[in-house]
């Protein structure tokens, strides 16, 4: 693998890190708030704590809250993280090519990755878009490649 194939990986490693760290933050903070919501000791208080709660997040999050520890949470961030990994990678070299000329990908303030990839043929942008819908996903970053 090349210098260039190495920064490439670089960079996507590091907006992957910052990714990750985000979503143990998200996650950690719901395993908590549901637990609080659990020991609300007033039947009606916990009932609508809990509505707000289902309100407000995704059904998938909250049931992995609800069915799995923090540790487990994040072995199934990491699992997703290499998967991720390899798809952008995929992206990228379906585009271009196996052979990188040069890449200039660089984080956002708000944790986006942003910027070019070269091959020899062609150059592709990567940009970052914030996507989410309501109560149906949390807000998540959207790579695109074109």
């Amino acid at each position: 693998m090349n210098t260039t194939t190495n920064n490439l990986e670089k960079s996507i490693d590091t907006f992957l890190g910052e990714y990750k760290t985000s979503m143990i933050t998200y996650y950690t903070d719901l395993y908590n708030k549901q637990h609080e919501i659990w020991d609300i000791k007033n039947h009606d208080e916990r009932k609508n704590a809990q509505y707000n709660f289902y309100y407000e997040h995704s059904k998938s999050d909250v049931a992995l809250v609800q069915q799995e520890s923090i540790k487990r949470i994040i072995n199934i961030i990491d699992k997703d993280l290499v998967s991720r990994k390899a798809k952008f990678i995929k992206r990228i070299t379906d585009k271009i090519g196996l052979d990188i000329c040069d890449s200039l990908l660089t984080m956002g303030s708000d944790g986006s990755i942003n910027g070019t990839v070269q091959g020899r043929e062609k150059t592709v942008n990567v940009y970052s878009i914030i996507a989410g819908g309501y109560n149906i996903q949390k807000a998540h970053y959207r790579v695109l490649v074109k």
